[in-house]
């Protein structure tokens, strides 16, 4: 009888939690964005309108994910996950990275993003615990490229924000 109710009440969960997330969904795509979530491999481009690669000859991002933007994007990127994540954020010296400094850490090793107007190589990282989080542009110059972690296994990340291309 235990047992019963309590698939029950975890099949009320899951429906409710489906209609959570659709009425999530249909908020942020308010919020249209042009992105491709790839893994990362060597000759990967690290922005969906631009040719630059990490010229940096370290394999650490190549277990990771990559989120590809517009160079320019500007508005804010919206996640949820069922998994711990850890998030890297290449950036360059150009932009208000203000927010990095105060709450994420360097990441030891760097890279090598070069673009026109200024080049992306301090990796600062955080840990993220949360089933929905929103992550800035980056910016004003470049968008800073966002790389993934995902820690569970069997863990998925989706992007919320409504898909332009």
């Amino acid at each position: 009888m235990i047992l019963k109710e309590n698939i029950l009440n975890k099949k009320i969960l899951f429906i409710i939690s489906i209609f959570f997330l659709f009425g999530l969904n249909i908020y942020f795509n308010k919020s249209k964005l042009s992105y491709n979530l790839i893994d990362f491999k060597k000759e990967t481009k690290i922005f969906i309108n631009r040719d630059y690669v990490n010229a940096n000859d370290n394999d650490f991002l190549l277990t990771k994910k990559i989120i590809q933007v517009p160079r320019h994007h500007k508005k804010n990127i919206n996640i949820f996950t069922n998994s711990k994540l850890i998030i890297y954020r290449p950036t360059c010296s150009k932009n208000i990275n203000e927010n990095y400094i105060k709450n994420w850490k360097i990441y030891p090793l760097k890279v090598k993003i070069k673009g026109i107007s200024c080049a992306h190589e301090t990796i600062f990282f955080r840990e993220y615990d949360k089933f929905f989080l929103t992550l800035p542009s980056g910016g004003p110059i470049s968008a800073d490229p966002i790389f993934i972690d995902i820690i569970k296994k069997g863990g998925f990340v989706k992007i919320l924000n409504k898909k332009l291309n």
